[in-house]
């Protein structure tokens, strides 16, 4: 996934009470392709709702919600009927919720979590061995992740030979990889000969 991709934004369409339309809920990539089903299904779709729905890597949300009316100025002038969003106020406020802000540092860090994760999980062949390409592909995706080597305390020693010499449990680890464990893994598949 690229970084600056990592927001989703979809247009979900919820049809009144009493339409016609077969499905309970229609969505949309983009907001044309919206307003052109809308308008090609006015009757049936007036008074329906749409939300602005959001997916990043924190959560996803409901930013805001309109309901489906018609251009009903123009359509009084001449005009071709065509539908219309009036946006509905969430509590007197704009938005249902605002979009979250990520830092940078935190959008690198979860662009590249989903890949350590899925690696992780399947890192070790069924007798427990680890390609030292997969080492290698694991320490690449910690660098792009944001780790950075660093000079471990007496504490941090302590914890990374205890884990080395009981052996790492990989996809235990995997969803809960800090730059600890980071670091605890790189010092096991060099220990081990796995990475140079």
């Amino acid at each position: 996934m690229k970084i600056r991709n990592h927001r989703k934004r979809e247009w979900w369409f919820y049809p009144p009470k009493g339409s016609m339309l077969k499905k309970h809920l229609y969505v949309f990539k983009y907001k044309q392709d919206l307003m052109k089903f809308l308008t090609s299904n006015i009757e049936q779709s007036i008074n329906g709702i749409v939300r602005i729905e959001e997916q990043s890597f924190i959560e996803s949300y409901a930013i805001r919600k309109y309901f489906v009316w018609y251009n009903q100025k123009q359509y009084k002038s001449g005009a071709n009927l065509k539908a219309d969003l009036r946006q509905m106020r969430f509590r007197g406020r704009k938005y249902i919720t605002k979009p979250i802000r990520i830092s940078k540092k935190n959008k690198k860090y979860y662009a590249f979590s989903d890949k350590i994760i899925s690696l992780m999980c399947n890192i070790e062949d069924e007798n427990g061995n680890i390609l030292p390409k997969d080492a290698k592909r694991l320490y690449d995706l910690f660098i792009k992740r944001g780790f950075k080597d660093f000079e471990p305390t007496e504490e941090d020693l302590i914890y990374i030979n205890g884990h080395i010499s009981d052996g790492i449990c990989f996809s235990g680890w995997s969803d809960r990889c800090n730059f600890l464990r980071a670091k605890t893994i790189i010092e096991y598949f060099k220990r081990n000969g796995i990475l140079k």
